[in-house]
């Protein structure tokens, strides 16, 4: 779902402020342009305070000058006055030439939109739409905001009479059918978008999302193979084909749908870390279904960054065969080099497995990302131990043991890790403090 507060403050761009208009002050004093360019400068430097008492000096010697109000208004809104600037702006306005009442009328918009204040800013959209087609997108997106949905429905079908459809617009319409529970209004009209265009995707998702809300199984599947007949890439329809069969066990058509997500090439690997998931939990009761779990993430493997599955086969082999999946974890953290809990799966079965030397390489890369972390420093130091490096062992240990932080379990590991350092250094009181600590 995507954030409601965001589309309405796109109008908000810098180019749109309202510039003191210095070639519109007139016949003015030198003591007033002197005052108002201090008042200019101390706004360019970030100093409000110090450009409103210039402008109010200004407004003692001329007080018909719409840009002082202007300015005004931007350095109490700056300074959060937000009834001060309102009034500033409102004066502004009222002395300014026509072209310069739109664009004061753009800051009141800001103006209300920072407060949240949302009758007034429609307002002032309501009158922009008129001769600024872009802030009809607003005013859609301000009437959801004012629990307002046939009104914001509204504006989008004008907008869609001029600019046509738009996955963006798209996505708004399924937000305010979804949170105000519109799910037949919503499925009508994508259904109708449908008959007129068969190869549009955007229609097809958004019923696949409305029937997953709803968890109408059987209609995500009907919509699905529509979607796979009709548009070029389905991947996406794939994810909800595989859910929408494990829910209905179908584990034949769940197999298939779930081999086309994970050999994807544009899924992400948190969607197909997802289906994984959901598949995992469907053949975790049944022996045979065991087998279709390891072909489907094995299909994967030749796919290039397939991280999600080989993780997962890691995972399946951990207990099994430990030496698959360390070789799993490691082709996993190839394709995801950044990953804090790959890099722990492999060095704990790289230790366990006595890879001593790749635990150090591993180590040494933990550490250059994740140089705070004392587990890593661990591990360093145990790969050193284990090839009678002690001195370098105990320098690591000790660097890992001033960052621990609680931990428990890892402060044991780190006592008893001591112990077999201090044994090869035959240094027996160290070992006795050590064993103490154990067995508190």
């Amino acid at each position: 779902m995507f954030c409601i507060w965001g589309f309405a403050l796109q109008a908000q761009n810098p180019s749109m402020a309202l510039e003191p208009a210095t070639d519109d002050l007139g016949n003015v004093t030198d003591e007033f342009q002197e005052l108002f360019f201090k008042a200019i400068a101390q706004t360019a430097i970030n100093n409000p305070s110090k450009a409103i008492e210039a402008l109010q000096q200004c407004k003692m010697i001329d007080s018909t000058q719409m840009a002082v109000y202007n300015l005004l208004g931007k350095n109490h809104q700056q300074l959060k006055n937000f009834k001060s600037a309102q009034s500033a702006y409102q004066k502004a306005q009222k002395l300014a030439s026509e072209d310069n009442k739109k664009l004061i009328r753009r800051q009141l918009f800001d103006l209300y939109l920072e407060q949240k204040s949302i009758e007034k800013a429609i307002e002032q959209a309501l009158i922009l739409s008129e001769t600024d087609f872009s802030f009809k997108q607003e005013l859609a997106n301000l009437y959801l905001l004012n629990q307002q949905p046939q009104k914001a429905l509204e504006v989008l079908r004008q907008i869609e009479q001029i600019l046509g459809y738009s996955d963006y617009r798209d996505q708004m319409r399924l937000n305010i059918y979804m949170s105000t529970s519109m799910f037949q209004e919503g499925e009508a009209y994508f259904s109708n978008r449908l008959k007129t265009n068969t190869t549009d995707t955007s229609p097809y998702l958004a019923l696949l999302e409305l029937f997953s809300v709803k968890k109408d199984y059987k209609n995500i599947i009907n919509i699905a193979l529509q979607a796979k007949q009709n548009i070029s890439y389905s991947d996406q329809v794939d994810a909800y084909l595989a859910k929408a069969y494990m829910v209905l066990n179908h584990p034949k058509k769940a197999k298939k749908a779930t081999k086309n997500v994970v050999q994807s090439r544009r899924l992400t690997e948190a969607k197909k870390l997802e289906v994984i998931k959901a598949y995992k939990t469907f053949t975790a009761q049944d022996q045979d279904l065991q087998q279709d779990l390891l072909e489907v993430l094995n299909s994967a493997i030749s796919t290039e960054e397939q991280s999600a599955s080989k993780a997962e086969l890691a995972q399946f082999y951990k207990t099994k065969n430990p030496q698959k999946a360390y070789d799993y974890f490691k082709q996993a953290l190839d394709n995801k080099p950044q990953d804090f809990k790959l890099y722990k799966e492999v060095i704990n079965l790289g230790l366990m497995l006595g890879a001593f030397s790749e635990v150090l390489n591993y180590s040494n890369s933990a550490l250059e990302l994740f140089p705070a972390q004392p587990v890593f420093y661990y591990a360093k130091s145990a790969a050193l131990y284990e090839q009678s490096n002690l001195k370098n062992a105990l320098q690591q240990l000790d660097m890992g043991f001033s960052l621990l932080v609680g931990q428990s379990v890892l402060q044991q590991k780190f006592h008893t890790l001591y112990i077999k350092i201090y044994k090869g250094l035959d240094q027996p009181e160290k070992i006795k403090f050590h064993q103490s600590q154990l067995n508190k």
